[in-house]
């Protein structure tokens, strides 16, 4: 809480000296000295240095965050010109001209601030929730409900789930609801979900970011066949991440396919294809159930199945 309040404030300090105050122009009248009155107009307001030492946050339940603050202080410089009978008595009606003008500007000032304030919730309302990860996807971080807010903290409830870049379709599985612990001694707790991951694994397979082509170029120094040689890995479903009690697991079902192109023919072959049915990961072991299908040209593919 009090890290947001040096942020507001600095915030709004900068904001405060981007305020455009219109002049300020009246007069008053000081009985004290029989003057009927005083012409005053200030002109090319600005405000130099703004500040609210003490300012604090509060929660408050089924409100939001409540701001509280005094001795509030600005530095403003303008170009001023003060017209009465007697001028030359400035020091005598200086201190009691003050007050009334200090109030009209007080009046001005206070609603270009709370104009200002609100400007700055609408921009913050206004905020991008779709953040682009990569070339594939997007994160969508917008809130699924209005802040829930209780004396000792806040929770935000944000969707955290990623779309393909091209199609904000949710993907075809539901979010399982879930709760942070009762036991809160720590300043900041972020629970994420298995939606969250199931949710970026879907939207990288249907994609395609999960599948790639070496061609002979790429395998050189490894490839020492003359004829024309590829190699694709690729997904062949989308990877489903399990959370557990301080451990998880990722099942990832993939394909190696290695591809040749004969001598005098703009056919490409297969010569040997492995099919990861689940390459897991689990309680820091590798297990992978694997199955290979062996084509050789002109005769049935040879499957073997594998377990490691």
């Amino acid at each position: 809480m009090k890290h947001g309040v040096q942020v507001g404030m600095k915030i709004m300090e900068e904001m405060a000296k981007e305020i455009v105050i219109p002049d300020l122009k009246g007069s008053e009248s000081l009985e004290f000295l029989k003057i009927d009155y005083v012409k005053y107009n200030f002109s090319n307001i600005k405000i130099n240095a703004f500040s609210l030492p003490n300012t604090s946050l509060a929660f408050v339940p089924g409100v939001g965050i409540r701001a509280l603050s005094n001795h509030g202080t600005a530095n403003i410089s303008a170009n001023w010109d003060v017209r009465a009978p007697l001028f030359v008595l400035y020091n005598s009606f200086a201190e009691p001209m003050e007050k009334p003008i200090l109030r009209n500007l007080n009046e001005m000032l206070c609603p270009i601030v709370m104009d200002q304030v609100e400007a700055l919730n609408v921009n913050i309302s206004a905020l991008e929730v779709l953040t682009k990860i990569d070339n594939y996807t997007v994160l969508d971080c917008s809130l699924l409900s209005p802040p829930e807010v209780t004396e000792n903290h806040l929770d935000l409830n944000l969707k955290g789930a990623f779309y393909p870049l091209e199609s904000l379709v949710d993907p075809p599985f539901l979010p399982a609801p879930f709760e942070l612990p009762e036991n809160r001694d720590s300043m900041l707790y972020i629970g994420i979900s298995e939606y969250f991951f199931k949710s970026a694994s879907f939207a990288h397979f249907v994609t395609g970011a999960l599948e790639v082509t070496l061609s002979t170029k790429e395998i050189a120094e490894i490839y020492i066949l003359s004829q024309p040689f590829m190699l694709q890995i690729m997904a062949t479903g989308p990877p489903v991440v399990n959370l557990h009690s301080n451990n998880f697991s990722l099942e990832f079902p993939a394909a190696v396919i290695m591809l040749t192109q004969l001598q005098n023919s703009t056919t490409v072959e297969h010569i040997v294809s492995m099919d990861f049915v689940s390459l897991g990961i689990q309680g820091g072991s590798l297990w992978a159930p694997i199955l290979f299908l062996l084509g050789i040209t002109g005769q049935q593919p040879l499957g073997v199945w594998s377990e490691g």
